[in-house]
């Protein structure tokens, strides 16, 4: 019965004591500092953009997740860059992408929400029509909201009327050349039949050009005399149009 009381009396004691000894080094642990990060002396260190923690005076991978390490340059104390901030180099700072700027007042936007009617300046406006009757063969210009500028072909009008004035045209250049009749003005009579291709829509060129060939024809393309957007086109092809 006494060795019992024994037995059981050392074991506690041995709990005991290894409780005290449990507690002991936790009391040591506690009470040390936590270790300091070395850096080395040198003006770079290596780290991992992952864990900024790690810092290694040489090439390789993090211990921890195995990336690549990056090389950082130190300026001044590497003990207080350590504690303060990490240096990039130019390089490091183009391939991060990172841009700073002055802190100053500016807008941040150049656009402004206005409210308004969108309208068209009738006092710039013009108005292309035929001066002729006829038929409308092609048109040039097919959309609203494009641009035109001035020589350029608007439609192609066929009309016997025009071909009747050019005939006129023509044969007072040929009256002229050919009868010497000292009663008649044949410069009058070939600048009045120019004057009424003019006032049809033709261009000064189109009448030379129809002066050289020496031949008519019924269908006539009608240039632009402006220049602008097209806001309207009121006809189609194959439309029957009369004057004005």
């Amino acid at each position: 019965m006494n060795n019992k009381r024994n037995i059981s009396t050392k074991v506690s004691s041995y709990f005991k004591f290894a409780a005290i000894l449990i507690i002991a080094f936790l009391y040591v642990a506690c009470k040390q500092k936590p270790k300091q990060v070395s850096i080395p002396g040198n003006k770079a260190y290596y780290t991992c953009s992952m864990h900024p923690q790690i810092h290694e005076d040489h090439d390789g991978n993090c211990p921890i997740c195995g990336m690549k390490l990056i090389k950082v340059e130190l300026t001044g104390s590497p003990a207080a860059t350590a504690a303060n901030k990490i240096v990039l180099t130019a390089t490091q700072i183009q391939l991060a992408g990172i841009q700073t700027d002055t802190v100053k007042v500016e807008n941040t936007g150049s656009e402004k929400t206005i409210s308004g009617t969108v309208t068209t300046d009738e006092n710039k406006a013009e108005e292309l029509s035929t001066r002729m009757a006829g038929r409308i063969q092609q048109l040039f210009i097919r959309t609203t909201g494009e641009k035109i500028s001035i020589g350029q072909p608007v439609y192609s009008l066929y009309s016997e009327d025009l071909q009747e004035s050019e005939k006129e045209y023509l044969l007072a250049l040929q009256q002229q050349k050919v009868l010497h009749n000292p009663d008649v003005d044949y410069k009058q009579l070939i600048a009045a039949a120019e004057n009424k291709l003019l006032l049809w829509g033709l261009t000064s060129s189109q009448v030379r050009s129809l002066a050289a060939s020496g031949k008519t024809s019924a269908a006539i393309t009608i240039l632009s005399k402006v220049s602008g957007t097209v806001s309207d086109i009121a006809v189609h092809e194959g439309d029957y149009v009369t004057e004005e």
